[in-house]
């Protein structure tokens, strides 16, 4: 019998391996969860700790008991940028995920495990982010897994043995993970929570969210839709498919079909956020003034380029660059109007 140490965030990844080691194992579990409030904002670190909270408490009352204990991170988040993958153009905050890291090593250090069991899954390997940290916790005493580790007997090889393709083409992604869940388990590790704003199409929880339950409704293979993703996303079994000049978080962005938000509102059977936003930004632009005639979707880029263009002859920045949205479409507004 193993002691087990499984980093626990309380969302589906996490809450599936929680699920999955207890059933399937007889080892002494024990769960850790980090707070998170300095990256997400007290108020939503209380939120998703009270769910956490709520799958342990149905996992001991329904699996078997354990141990869960909460822990601070030994480090503050801060902005450190670098590429998606070696040698990829996109960049990625992995600033966001050092914290974590450390604070796996320091749960191993505190607890001394055989085993540390992660969540990260399929769809993690879009990003290069456990190559870059994995020295932090690696150590020969103890065995890695992920949550979507397909054998759970086969721990992540450490050292000159790890390969980030090889790992990465055979993980298990979150619709099988959800599709495996009891139904309870699935409501409680939902990231969405009761003050999100329905009307935000840009949300990436609600993305996943709306597709997987459509294609799981539909009585479709939740393991197909994952290597969808992969193959729409270039990752897991498909990262070599990734153009490094063009490929984005979860994105091949090598033409729009592969763009996160469209495969996904696809899967959902939902219009393409950027469409919906293309509309209300004309019907904004035409309720303020603007004359918004012939403008559609196929040529509003055009029409976009043209008032930037505009902007800039009256001597403004026609940049984003730190105003509020609203702030950013009344400096256009002006363009449009002049």
């Amino acid at each position: 019998m193993a002691n087990v140490l499984l980093m626990f965030s309380g969302g589906a990844n996490s809450a599936y391996a929680l699920w999955k080691w207890l059933k399937e194992t007889d080892h002494n579990i024990t769960a850790v969860r980090g707070d998170e409030s300095g990256k997400l904002g007290t108020q939503i670190n209380d939120e998703e700790a009270d769910c956490a909270l709520a799958i342990v408490n149905w996992c001991k009352e329904n699996i078997r008991d354990f141990t869960y204990e909460t822990m601070e991170w030994p480090v503050d988040y801060e902005m450190d940028m670098g590429p998606l993958r070696p040698g990829f153009k996109a960049q990625y905050n992995f600033g966001a995920l050092k914290p974590r890291y450390h604070g796996y090593a320091q749960a191993c250090k505190d607890k001394k495990p055989d085993i540390l069991v992660l969540g990260n899954s399929l769809e993690n390997t879009s990003v290069a982010s456990y190559p870059k940290f994995r020295s932090v916790i690696e150590n020969p005493d103890i065995d890695v897994f992920f949550a979507g580790s397909p054998d759970i007997t086969k721990p992540i090889p450490q050292g000159d043995d790890y390969d980030y393709h090889e790992v990465a083409k055979d993980q298990i992604g979150k619709c099988e993970q959800i599709a495996a869940l009891p139904d309870k388990l699935v409501e409680l590790s939902r990231n969405c929570k009761s003050d999100h704003d329905p009307e935000d199409i840009w949300c990436i929880p609600c993305a996943i969210w709306n597709a997987i339950q459509k294609w799981l409704a539909d009585g479709k293979d939740p393991k197909e839709f994952d290597r969808y993703c992969a193959e729409k996303g270039h990752y897991g079994p498909y990262l070599d498919q990734a153009d490094p000049e063009t490929a984005a978080w979860r994105s091949g962005d090598c033409c729009d079909d592969c763009n996160f938000y469209n495969y996904l509102a696809d899967l959902a059977g939902k219009e393409w956020p950027r469409v919906i936003q293309v509309r209300r930004d004309i019907a904004w632009f035409g309720a303020n003034g603007a004359d918004m005639t012939g403008v559609t979707y196929d040529n509003y880029s055009k029409w976009m380029s043209d008032t930037r263009a505009k902007v800039f002859e009256m001597g403004e920045n026609p940049d984003l660059d730190g105003r509020t949205e609203d702030e950013y479409r009344q400096v256009m507004l002006a363009g449009a109007l002049s």
